[in-house]
């Protein structure tokens, strides 16, 4: 079972976390963190901005600034738990990697939905996408690790879908964000998962870790995380109906 404490490292789940916080500080001493006009200009996410503009930086920026209290807390708490996982499991730079690329993602297909005059912002997203890639190993691992494994990969599974029922049944939840975030992770997470350097346990690989080299691995799920991104900006901008 995996766990977590506040006396491990593990820099950048930490980071990140304090990253988010002071951002949010921000935004409440220049205007509020619920004012749309203080949150556009630190780089909410907008389908104005993008579509008129080109301000695609906003897929990034967005993904650090949260829309009131409760919003932050939530995700900081849940970046704890579920970044956590993903930082013990990945390492902390590719730990990074998965937030980032992740909550990229999230936004590009946010956007691909977003209402003209909508404004999206929060690491919910970037969070999934370390859910994801959580699954991702255990996918991979779970023969290996037997009964835990299975349960583990159930577990999150089981988490990611009942968040996705949340966010279609509150409005304000932007689920697309989520849905995004999660495949780009797991995704991701599937070129990332450390090799198995044990050679006894071969013939318990998974086959989808079996056909692909390491490398492969890594090429393969970031061609689909970049289709996937590169497809729903397109459709942000009109460009596919």
């Amino acid at each position: 079972m995996i766990s977590t404490n506040f006396t491990e490292k593990l820099p950048t789940t930490y980071t990140l976390i304090i990253i988010n916080i002071v951002a949010w500080i921000i935004l409440q001493i220049l205007g509020g963190s619920t004012d749309t006009k203080t949150l556009v200009e630190l780089g909410a996410l907008t389908s104005l901005h993008l579509k008129l503009e080109g301000e695609y930086w906003r897929l990034l920026t967005s993904m650090f600034l949260h829309i009131g209290m409760l919003h932050l807390l939530v995700n900081c708490l849940s970046l704890f738990i579920i970044g956590s996982m993903t930082e013990r499991i990945f390492g902390s730079f590719s730990m990074l990697l998965i937030y980032v690329m992740s909550g990229f993602s999230g936004g590009s297909v946010s956007y691909a939905m977003l209402g003209p005059y909508s404004v999206a912002a929060g690491a919910s997203g970037a969070v999934f996408g370390c859910l994801g890639a959580v699954g991702s190993y255990f996918l991979l691992r779970k023969k290996i690790m037997g009964e835990v494994g299975r349960q583990s990969f159930n577990a999150v599974l089981m988490l990611a879908g009942i968040n996705f029922v949340f966010g279609i049944i509150v409005p304000s939840v932007d689920n697309w964000a989520h849905i995004g975030g999660f495949i780009g992770g797991t995704l991701i997470g599937y070129g990332l998962v450390p090799k198995l350097t044990n050679t006894y346990l071969h013939y318990h690989i998974n086959p989808l870790e079996r056909w692909l080299t390491p490398f492969q691995r890594i090429i393969a799920g970031l061609t689909a995380w970049g289709a996937i991104s590169l497809v729903a900006i397109k459709i942000g901008n009109g460009g596919i109906i």
